[in-house]
């Protein structure tokens, strides 16, 4: 064989090899492409609730200044999706959140009706638990009499039985929302339920709707 045939073979050669080697190579590029695609789908991203967003959620156990006690622990499902500015999902419809009965005062007399303090501690979303500093702006509750005796049944008017009144919220402070109720407030209510000691319940699938004073921050897959 010639010298230049050495030549030209070596160069075809060369340029085999390069083009097999070439990230736009055919099939010998496809894999490097997948691996990238597969990488950027896998990237965390974060999405945040700002301060100000309003989460409307029902609770998920009844909740009563008569049974329970101070470091009782409850939960609440949230009602509809959360959204950001942006309108990304951030929370999804259905998530838990954690709360804390924080202080808790049973009715001493129809003149003082029963309080609980509730604060709200941490949200589960896409896995993980992240911490949720947000106040209690509106609460569904009823108001319950305690049970009335045979003594009392003939004093009841009509309509005064365990009856239900509209809750509010008494105070705010560093560790939770009061939550209580107006004295007077039973619509119906005779005699006998007047002079029983009135308690504050949340039933179960009360709303509770709750105000974030701090931007919570969740990482979800993109």
């Amino acid at each position: 064989m010639t010298r230049n045939n050495w030549i030209a073979l070596a160069v075809l050669a060369s340029v085999a090899a390069v083009g097999a080697c070439s990230p736009k190579g055919g099939q010998a590029g496809q894999p490097d492409q997948a691996v990238r695609e597969r990488d950027r789908s896998a990237t965390p991203v974060s999405y945040t609730i700002p301060t100000g967003t309003r989460i409307d959620m029902t609770i998920n156990d009844e909740l009563s200044s008569r049974k329970n006690k101070a470091g009782d622990t409850f939960t609440a499902k949230i009602v509809e999706d959360v959204r950001d500015p942006s309108g990304n999902v951030v929370i999804e419809a259905g998530s838990t959140v954690n709360g804390l009965v924080v202080a808790v005062k049973p009715a001493p007399n129809r003149r003082s009706p029963g309080t609980l303090t509730l604060a709200l501690s941490t949200v589960e979303a896409n896995g993980k638990t992240y911490p949720l500093t947000a106040t209690i702006d509106e609460v569904q509750t009823e108001r319950r009499n305690q049970p009335i005796n045979s003594g009392d049944a003939g004093k009841v008017a009509v309509g005064a039985a365990a009856g239900a009144a509209v809750g509010q919220i008494l105070s705010k402070n560093t560790k939770g929302t009061v939550i209580g109720a107006v004295v007077g407030g039973m619509a119906g209510a005779g005699y006998a339920a007047e002079t029983k000691d009135v308690d504050i319940v949340l039933p179960n699938g009360a709303h509770i709707l709750v105000t974030v004073s701090e931007p919570l921050t969740v990482t979800a897959s993109k």
